[in-house]
Formats: C-alpha cells, sequence, structure tokens
C-alpha cells in the first residue's frame, strides 16, 4: 500500500538549504506551474518547497488556500517522481512556484501537474552535463 502522508522530514526547510536551491538551480516550466529542482548529496530522496507569491497575491488567504491545493496535488501526484530512476546524487530539492490566476480549484490544476511532473522525471532521468 502507497503512503501518502507528507512528513516534514519531506518539506525543504532552512535558510541555507533554501539560498542554495535558488542559487544553483534548474527549471522546468508547464503553466500555471514552475519548478526550481536541484541535484545534492544526502539521504533523503526529495524535499520540496511550495511557493505562492506575496507580490501577486497579496491577501494571505488566497496564498494559503493556494498551497493547501498545491501540497495535495503533489501528495497524491509525487508518485509519478518516486518511478524515476535516482541518478548517482540521490537528493533531488524542489521548490514548486505557483503562478497562475488566483481562483483555482483541484480539478483545474490536476492535468498540468500532472504534466509538470512528468516533464520533470524526463529531466531527472537525463544525465547531467
Amino acid at each position: 500500500m502507497r503512503s501518502f502522508t507528507l512528513r516534514r522530514e519531506e518539506r525543504l526547510r532552512g535558510q541555507v538549504a533554501v539560498s542554495k536551491l535558488f542559487a544553483d538551480h534548474r527549471v522546468v516550466v508547464r503553466f500555471p506551474f514552475r519548478v526550481h529542482y536541484v541535484q545534492s548529496q544526502g539521504p533523503e530522496s526529495f524535499r520540496v518547497l511550495f511557493v505562492v507569491s506575496s507580490r501577486k497575491y497579496r491577501k494571505a488567504p488566497m496564498r494559503n488556500r493556494i498551497r493547501r491545493v498545491i501540497r495535495e496535488l503533489y501528495r497524491l501526484n509525487r508518485h509519478i517522481l518516486a518511478e524515476a530512476p535516482l541518478p548517482e546524487t540521490p537528493s533531488i530539492h524542489l521548490a514548486l512556484i505557483y503562478t497562475g490566476p488566483p481562483e483555482v480549484s483541484y480539478n483545474e490544476l490536476l492535468p498540468s501537474f500532472r504534466q509538470l511532473l512528468t516533464k520533470l522525471r524526463e529531466h531527472l532521468e537525463k544525465p547531467a552535463d
């Protein structure tokens, strides 16, 4: 049976880890999402950060709602990434950034999110340059 929980250890936390991710990253885009990722050394397989711009979405309840939907999308569809054979560096840090319209539902975002994860898996399967 597959576990669908999103534990604290699976989230990317800490100023050093986040700044490292945004300093040296690769990007995969599928509207309305943008993924910044970096491969690094470490025992974890995937660590993820969910980002919703406070400049674009001024009200905190709107940002929280969008973030909640994105977390749910990731939680239920991360098996797409888990199927990818990991390269020699086992740890992959992701930042999922939402750039779309404020009024969204889970069902509207699901197809593009799955396409994004498939595209990201293809990028991860390619050997690093």
